[in-house]
Parts: C-alpha cells; sequence; structure tokens
C-alpha cells in the first residue's frame, strides 16, 4: 500500500504554468476591481444573514 514517489523527470513533478490570458487578467486592474466588488458583497451578504 505504499505509494512512489515520482522521481526525475515525471509528468507529476512540473507544476502547470498559467496561461498569457490568464496572467493577463491577474494583472488587469479593472477585472481585479469587479472580482473585489463581487467578493465584498458575497461577504456582506453572509455577514448580513448572521445579524439577523
Amino acid at each position: 500500500m505504499s505509494q512512489q514517489k515520482p522521481t526525475g523527470f515525471d509528468e507529476r513533478n512540473f507544476v502547470p504554468r498559467p496561461t498569457r490570458f490568464t496572467v493577463f487578467l491577474r494583472n488587469f486592474l479593472p477585472f481585479q476591481i469587479v472580482r473585489f466588488l463581487i467578493l465584498n458583497i458575497k461577504i456582506l451578504r453572509t455577514v448580513g444573514v448572521g445579524k439577523k
């Protein structure tokens, strides 16, 4: 029942790289602002439900 560790140039040793579009969205300020607002709205709704 022991699992072998991947060694050498096994595919499991490499971290997947983000696509160029993913990197663009992570650095695109308007997209970050929209994500930030959506997250804050979700948090406010959760806190608001807890306060009732």
